[in-house]
């Protein structure tokens, strides 16, 4: 299993395992998880950073025009940017990975936008009789992108920038749905 991931790992890791050495040292492999990396060492050897953007709004209008006219409008959005690096230190212990260092940046961005109009006329044709008729439309227009780039080969923690590296991975992934209601 993999338990290696900083606080789940913790949350995990059954609280008998002595996460020790006998002479006081952290264990690089938690004795007695098949393996497992110590949580607190993986997040030394693998610091991460993920910074979100996040915003959110609504606009409602509502318009009476006419008696028993009601008109409706409602404007929504949810907005996104992420960003996120993970590396793998050159100097992590052998004993967890033959790989060199490596560090990867991504970048994402998400749009969702959403209208909804109802237009409802009451009629009262009589004091106990009532027509109501409803028009509605519902729009909803979302899209994304985003882009990743990855370097390994570095050979020195100080060094963990993506132009360090002694090969280039580029993969890329791009994309934009839309929707439309005739």
């Amino acid at each position: 299993a993999y338990l290696v991931s900083g606080v789940l790992g913790t949350a995990m890791l059954a609280p008998y395992l002595n996460p020790y050495n006998e002479d006081g040292s952290r264990a690089l492999i938690v004795p007695g998880t098949g393996g497992d990396m110590d949580p607190y060492l993986y997040a030394k050897y693998n610091p991460s950073v993920a910074n979100d953007a996040r915003l959110q709004g609504s606009a409602y209008v509502e318009l009476t025009p006419i008696k028993g006219l009601t008109i409706k409008s409602l404007l929504g959005t949810d907005l996104i940017d992420s960003r996120g690096t993970t590396k793998i230190l050159p100097s992590i212990p052998s004993a967890t990975t033959d790989t060199e260092g490596y560090v990867n940046e991504s970048f994402a961005r998400s749009s969702t936008w959403q209208i909804t109009n109802t237009a409802e006329y009451k009629w009262d044709v009589t004091d106990d009789h009532q027509l109501i008729f409803l028009l509605g439309h519902e729009g909803i227009v979302g899209q994304s992108q985003s882009f990743n780039s990855r370097t390994q080969g570095q050979s020195d923690d100080r060094f963990m920038e993506l132009g360090h590296g002694t090969e280039a991975l580029l993969p890329s992934l791009a994309g934009h749905p839309k929707y439309e209601y005739l």
